[in-house]
């Protein structure tokens, strides 16, 4: 896994792949609590890896260019989902919050001719086989509805 305020978006492959994004347990429950939720009701569902909770699963034609979008330009799907949770939290909210939040996070990922399946059969495996708190997308595990309703509120 790689901290993204030190990622080199240039050593990252112009390839189509497959990414997790991570953040530490108390952004998870911090998140959680945001959003009214108790953490201990979905700790069993996350998938923890190095004391770090994966929030977001995705894959990419460019993992590159995804990696800027959803850490740089802050117009994906990704970031104003983080927006909105944080625009709802008791501190004051600005761009540099979003930034300072955005760079703790951290990124693991692959290529997509390293899979034995297609891409988009690798992403819904990995959306689906635990808790991402922040994929809306053909998120179906059973307790992601509650999360994506309030988030969808907030945006």
């Amino acid at each position: 896994m790689i901290k993204i305020a030190t990622l080199d978006y240039k050593s990252v492959e112009e390839d189509r792949g497959w990414y997790k994004i991570w953040v530490t347990e108390n952004t998870v429950i911090h998140i959680l609590s945001i959003l009214g939720f108790d953490y201990s009701d979905f700790k069993d569902s996350i998938e923890i890896s190095d004391n770090l909770c994966c929030i977001y699963v995705g894959e990419s034609d460019n993992l590159q260019k995804r990696f800027k979008n959803h850490f740089s330009e802050k117009s994906s799907s990704f970031s104003r989902h983080i927006k909105a949770i944080l625009q709802n939290d008791n501190t004051p909210f600005s761009n540099e919050v979003l930034s300072n939040w955005l760079s703790e996070c951290y990124v693991e990922y692959g290529l997509a001719k390293d899979l034995d399946k297609s891409l988009a059969e690798h992403e819904a495996c990995l959306i689906n086989s635990h808790l991402r708190i922040l994929n809306h997308e053909s998120n179906e595990h059973p307790k992601a509805k509650p999360i994506i309703e309030k988030i969808k509120q907030l945006n």
